[in-house]
């Protein structure tokens, strides 16, 4: 079933979708019915101010779900990708990062949101070390002179970890240094 979307039509022939049915997921499972339904009320609602962009909005929401179901992997994911919005790629990293932790990896929408997120953190460092050498650079800066290229100064070789990602880390991996 890793094959299987989470809004794909469930194989068991249910008729219901994936997430519905067999790919329900513990955080809502175990909850009863009437929590269950306020549960899928509230992560609609968040939803909907969120493709509205009032992300406060359902930034206060999807708080408020994951009140209820900690481990709600849908609303852990969602409230990631809306705190990537609002440019906090550090809480969406750890937050899309639980929700592929408890659903072992298997959706490739959340791989690829927290794919974003990275490439977003680095993306702002990067920026930062292009104006970095920018103006360190007399010829880059406008401020050309006749000093040779051997006396200008060069950029870091090292790799270093965007500062939005540090201390973050992989189930069973290391954070980058």
């Amino acid at each position: 079933m890793a094959n299987t979307g989470r809004n794909d039509p469930c194989p068991c022939g249910s008729g219901k979708r994936y997430k519905d049915c067999c790919g329900r997921l513990s955080g809502a499972a175990g909850a009863d019915a009437n929590v269950s339904a306020k549960i899928a009320r509230r992560m609609n609602d968040a939803l909907a101010a969120q493709a509205g962009k009032d992300l406060p909005q359902a930034e206060r929401i999807y708080r408020e779900v994951l009140a209820m179901a900690p481990d709600l992997p849908d609303a852990l994911h969602m409230l990631g990708v809306l705190r990537f919005e609002q440019g906090d790629c550090k809480e969406a990293a750890q937050l899309i990062l639980r929700a592929l932790d408890l659903t072992a990896w298997k959706f490739p929408t959340f791989r690829y949101n927290l794919g974003l997120v990275i490439a977003r953190a680095y993306g702002k460092q990067a920026e930062h070390d292009r104006d970095a050498v920018i103006q360190r650079s007399p010829r880059m800066s406008g401020r050309e002179d006749n000093a040779p290229d051997a006396a200008r100064p060069q950029p870091a070789r090292a790799v270093r970890v965007a500062p939005a990602l540090q201390g973050l880390s992989v189930a069973g991996h290391p954070p980058p240094r």
